[in-house]
């Protein structure tokens, strides 16, 4: 078995590990130019087939990426290749912000993503914080499509100000209809 199977599958059965979700998961992986995969998983809950859960598996990083929508799995597989792909380059953690102009995004008013604390879901409350494969840490970090108003609420206001307007404005984190 590879590292990345091992450590997927450790992933894996930490995500479904919860009777939230029904068996069906699928592993996928985006391939750059260089040869370097990055991977994903989808899986779907029992509550609602509409609903999937998308997370990564990372290759040479210690964050796992993971989201609960209703959208375009593809176009959030992507995201998440390349939140990985940025981590080569930058600090990317809790509180980061990623702009975005895919028209895909744009159509439906999602001007980039902001990553919190994974208990922010009131689905994925369940998961740890950190997940330890091989003693290295993994953190599991949630993954928020940012509307254009969310989006200049957090850049003039701040990351505080941002939580707030969320719970102001009733923010659903399942609902982007990005089909």
């Amino acid at each position: 078995m590879s590292d990345i199977q091992r450590k997927g599958s450790v992933i894996l059965n930490a995500v479904i590990g919860n009777d939230l979700f029904n068996d069906d998961c699928n592993l996928y992986y985006f391939e750059r130019e260089d040869g370097v995969k990055r991977y994903q998983a989808v899986i779907t809950l029992q509550s609602d087939v509409n609903l999937q859960v998308i997370f990564s598996i990372p290759t040479n990083t210690n964050n796992i990426y993971i989201m609960v929508s209703d959208g375009d799995t593809h176009l959030i597989r992507q995201l998440f290749a390349m939140l990985e792909d940025s981590e080569e380059h930058e600090q990317v953690g809790i509180g980061f912000v990623q702009l975005f102009n895919d028209i895909r995004l744009i159509a439906n008013d999602v001007k980039g993503i902001i990553l919190l604390p994974i208990n922010t879901s009131n689905i994925l409350n369940f998961l740890p914080y950190q997940i330890e494969i091989k003693e290295i840490n993994y953190n599991f970090i949630l993954v928020v499509f940012l509307s254009t108003n969310e989006y200049v609420e957090w850049q003039t206001k701040g990351h505080d100000a941002l939580m707030d307007y969320f719970i102001e404005n009733e923010k659903d984190l399942v609902s982007f209809n990005l089909s």
